[in-house]
């Protein structure tokens, strides 16, 4: 989730509500709140992965609250958790930006992500798949928005 991050614990001082504090190599303990949207999303996601073990989690604008530049670590992030948790991974997004970091985020190994286009309802066109070595070309050689 991010590079310092090495620990996450769930506090109580002085008795009072429990807070949710990270420890980051470089500055210590700081509690969640003061990390923004992005971090608690990312942890809400890790907290998601575990809880789906063995089955099946659904992400949908997975890329809300995340800033571009997070959108890959966290990518890689939640790949590396689901196949540790055994977790089948569904994202649905509108951003061009999140499906370039899913692809900076496997490197070369595509061969477990796949892209589901669905066309508006009554439009008369088909749900397509797309395997992800078509996706890598269609990005990298066609320039094509996949969205």
């Amino acid at each position: 989730m991010a590079p310092d991050l090495e620990d996450i614990e769930i506090r109580s001082p002085e008795g009072r509500g429990a807070v949710i504090h990270l420890y980051d190599s470089k500055i210590g303990h700081v509690p969640l709140a003061v990390e923004g949207d992005g971090m608690r999303r990312a942890l809400a996601f890790a907290s998601a992965v575990v809880q789906a073990r063995g089955g099946v989690l659904l992400l949908d604008e997975v890329e809300t609250a995340l800033h571009p530049e997070a959108l890959s670590g966290v990518f890689g992030f939640l790949r590396e958790m689901c196949r540790e948790q055994d977790v089948q991974l569904f994202v649905s997004t509108h951003s061009l930006e999140a499906v370039d970091a899913m692809l900076a985020s496997i490197g070369d190994d595509v061969s477990d992500l796949v892209v589901y286009h669905l066309p508006p309802r009554d439009s008369g066109q088909t749900v397509y798949r797309l395997g992800g070595q078509s996706i890598r070309s269609m990005r990298s050689d066609g320039g094509i928005d996949l969205r």
